[in-house]
């Protein structure tokens, strides 16, 4: 169980529910030799982020070093360290994308949106992150949206999708 220090409030049983389910997790994958990875995608998907005090839990649980459990999780895109939106658009930024002007393409996101961040940028209801690669080198620059793959995307389409979105700022 986590181990709360002295002096700090007691937590709320919401949140000690969420405590116990996170160190059921981190004890259940202890032994496999993907424990750190299996313990990552399951609180991500429990709590939809992996925020410090877990890193900490899952650090002394398997006794590496935090520098080291930050290495890792930076390494897979697919896990954060803060909360995300609800509604997550992926660019990508992989060579072939790349050399269509998807930069630009993330960065116009970045604008419209309107939170000037390097790699991962959340404003209410809306993230947009880059990603290595979509698997549609053939077809970009595309970006995913929701789990959804879509190509061919230029400032004009990615406007388009972006007006459905409230907190996107207009021209």
């Amino acid at each position: 169980m986590f181990d709360w220090r002295e002096g700090a409030r007691a937590p709320s049983l919401k949140k000690m529910n969420k405590i116990e389910k996170i160190d059921e997790i981190i004890c259940r994958n202890e032994g496999s030799r993907f424990a750190v990875l299996k313990s990552f995608h399951e609180v991500q998907e429990f709590l939809g982020y992996i925020p410090e005090p877990v890193l900490s839990m899952i650090c002394e649980k398997y006794n590496i070093s935090k520098p080291q459990l930050k290495t890792d999780m930076s390494f897979y895109s697919y896990f954060s360290s803060r909360p995300k939106a609800k509604n997550i658009i992926r660019c990508c930024t992989g060579l072939s994308c790349s050399m269509k002007d998807a930069e630009d393409i993330f960065e116009y996101a970045v604008k419209k949106i309107g939170t000037p961040e390097k790699s991962v940028v959340w404003a209410g209801n809306l993230s947009a992150e880059k990603v290595c690669c979509l698997g549609k080198c053939h077809e970009g620059p595309s970006i995913e949206l929701n789990g959804k793959i879509i190509t061919g995307i230029d400032k004009r389409k990615l406007e388009i999708i972006l007006s459905q979105y409230s907190n996107v700022r207009k021209r």
